[in-house]
């Protein structure tokens, strides 16, 4: 974890250089996922494949532009980590019918500690869930698993969910800085680099929902999709 931490400490200063320059700059570097060191947190036994969930109500135009089925922006695995207490989470989902899915989180004791309606469009797209303030925060060195169904059939009652796991890990706070928490590309870049998935991913699908026309943010978010086996993904639009 000692490389880890070196990386994180990195944000601050490299995030703080970012803001200095122009609003046109754009970094060299590259958004590559590395994942951190095994560490016996609860894995999906499937693999990739089981990132995909099933699909009711599809949409014709759904199979043309994804998977048919949600599927999940993690690694292999279905885990990944954070810095945040309140962390957000990015699920992509086909076009559907369903109206509403519903999202459900939970601590290692398997008890649900924050659940929340999540309304669908009939478009396939990539949507965040952000864990709001009021909610639970995340405690550090914890880790919860999270589940996505679709509303199939006018209930909230979960239809074959896709699950994936989240542990808040530590930062060093003096040296992180707040420069580290704006969305920048070295930001995700070094968030990547130190093996922190879900704030890499979240600060470059901020980036590309804010800004679709810039083409850097566009190759460096293919470019972390790709890293991930998610290749199929990276056309797929971002939802509001």
């Amino acid at each position: 974890m000692n490389w880890q931490k070196s990386l994180i400490k990195t944000l601050g200063i490299a995030s703080i250089s970012a803001i200095a320059t122009l609003s046109g700059y754009q970094v060299a570097r590259g958004v590559t996922f590395a994942p951190p060191p095994e560490n016996g947190t609860p894995r999906s036994g499937a693999g990739a494949a089981s990132r995909s969930g099933q699909l009711c109500g599809a949409t014709a135009s759904a199979a043309k532009t994804m998977p048919s089925s949600p599927t999940l922006l993690l690694p292999e695995g279905n885990y990944g980590q954070t810095l945040s207490a309140h962390p957000t989470i990015l699920v992509a989902v086909p076009g559907t019918g369903a109206g509403e899915a519903l999202f459900s989180l939970k601590n290692k004791e398997k008890n649900v500690i924050y659940t929340t309606k999540v309304t669908l469009s009939e478009k396939a797209e990539i949507i965040a869930i952000k864990l709001p303030e009021d909610a639970p925060a995340l405690e550090v060195n914890q880790t919860y698993q999270w589940l996505f169904a679709f509303n199939c059939e006018g209930s909230l009652r979960p239809l074959d969910p896709v699950e994936g796991w989240i542990e808040r890990i530590e930062a060093d706070g003096e040296q992180l800085g707040a420069g580290a928490t704006i969305n920048t590309i070295e930001a995700a870049a070094s968030y990547a680099a130190a093996g922190i998935w879900y704030d890499a991913a979240s600060v470059l699908a901020h980036l590309r929902k804010t800004q679709p026309a810039d083409e850097a943010i566009k190759q460096h978010w293919q470019e972390l999709l790709g890293s991930v086996g998610l290749k199929d993904l990276q056309g797929v639009s971002l939802g509001d």
